[in-house]
């Protein structure tokens, strides 16, 4: 399980030095539009049809985070908000969506941030910038990375070969192979011994040194020790860990809580870890105890329990964990869970696997049936839409039935277009 929380900026296609990180999931969406065509152009509708912003783009996000979004025409890209005013001019290359009140933008090749004004308050002179964490952002120059604040200030020096994101006041570097960790000074928590290192949760974070993994605190200590094969993160108070080949659970003392006996784990999540055991998706509580056992004819949990239900699914091949579908355009790279938030449907189809889903109770009732070739998207406002595979199987369209959570059909609803 990778250390490192790392989310790809729009010029990153791979992971590796300097890799830097952006990730849109659902507690920072604001808002879910629909997109619409028209002769061409999209255009933003709300969920009963009204028309939000008119069909005038080549592209419009249909995701809005602080109030704006991303548009594009012919090749140029700036924000607009929910009326579909043009809030920054279209006149960057790339732009990429807002948080912590800033946006990335591109042009020439070259990185920076604006406001919500449209004011470059950080210049546009940067190989590769990452979003702002804790009131920090990762930038590269001359190959180089370090950090600077919201005012544009270097406060720690572009020197390093890599970096993650800030997390409790903390991040990872790396220079000349080598991970270490700094506060937001720049000074030198641990020295750059590791191999690897994660982001900090709950005070720890995992270091890696000669293939093995473990938890150092806040001041740098050693405080569990590196004996794991992989780990994940702290997550309310355990962390899954895995030895000699299963996965189990320690809290923060390194004590073994819930055995070793697990194919996969993964942190908790409201009280509970999805985790597979001889090709069986479970969930089970802090104790180990078995919450939910998925159905057999499912082997896929694609989101966690929302309201009671869960969208799962049957697949071509075994996944313990919802496949990424990756959409790359001009308003950055986003990734989504089929079934989940899904940015555009249309690609989910993952290479022809095949999907079929269904929305299901804590008791394995099936809300929605299950069907051959059909996926289900759930809004944000709470239904759930069906989309079919479209007859050449490259893509997946709306049939255009919308259900609530509890297999109610809702009429009146415009289905969805990309």
């Amino acid at each position: 399980m990778k250390a490192r929380l790392f989310i790809l900026t729009i010029v990153l296609l791979s992971a590796g030095v300097g890799a830097m990180a952006q990730t849109y999931d659902a507690t920072s969406l604001t808002d879910e539009k629909k997109m619409f065509f028209k002769r061409g152009k999209a255009g933003l509708k709300d969920n009963d049809g009204t028309i939000l912003v008119p069909a005038v783009y080549d592209y419009v996000h249909p995701v809005f985070y602080e109030g704006l979004t991303q548009a594009g025409l012919k090749g140029k890209w700036g924000f607009i908000d929910m009326t579909g005013k043009e809030v920054i001019p279209l006149i960057y290359e790339y732009a990429v969506g807002f948080f912590e009140g800033l946006a990335l933008v591109n042009q020439n090749g070259k990185w920076g941030f604006v406001d919500k004004a449209g004011k470059e308050v950080i210049p546009l002179i940067y190989e590769e910038v990452a979003r702002f964490f804790e009131g920090l952002a990762p930038v590269k120059q001359n190959g180089k990375w370090g950090f600077v604040d919201r005012t544009g200030k270097e406060v720690i020096p572009l020197i390093y070969d890599g970096t993650d994101r800030f997390s409790e006041g903390l991040a990872q570097v790396k220079l000349n192979g080598k991970w270490g960790v700094i506060d937001r000074t720049g000074k030198e928590v641990t020295p750059l011994v590791y191999e690897d290192a994660g982001f900090f949760s709950e005070g720890l974070a995992q270091v890696k040194q000669n293939g093995k993994w473990g938890f150092i605190d806040r001041t740098g200590k050693e405080v569990i020790p590196l004996v794991y094969e992989e780990t994940g993160f702290f997550s309310e108070g355990l962390a899954q860990v895995k030895l000699n080949g299963k996965w189990g659970f320690i809290d923060v003392t390194g004590k073994e809580v819930i055995p070793f006996i697990y194919d996969v784990a993964y942190h908790f999540v409201n009280g509970e870890a999805k985790v597979v055991e001889n090709r069986i998706v479970k969930l089970i509580d802090s104790t180990g105890r078995v919450t939910f056992t998925l159905p057999k004819k499912f082997n896929t949990m694609d989101e966690d329990f929302t309201d009671g239900v869960a969208i799962v699914s049957f697949r071509g091949r075994f996944h313990t964990t919802p496949t990424p579908g990756l959409r790359i355009d001009n308003s950055g790279i986003q990734y989504f869970n089929i079934g989940t938030y899904i940015t555009d449907i249309g690609n989910a189809a993952d290479a022809g696997e095949s999907i079929n889903q269904s929305l299901i109770d804590r008791t394995g009732r099936e809300i929605i049936p299950y069907k051959t070739g059909r996926i289900i998207k759930r809004h944000t406002d709470g239904t759930f839409e069906l989309f079919r595979r479209s007859f050449n199987g490259k893509k997946f369209v709306s049939t255009g039935k919308f259900y609530d959570k509890e297999g109610n059909k809702i009429e009146g609803r415009e289905k969805t277009k990309w």
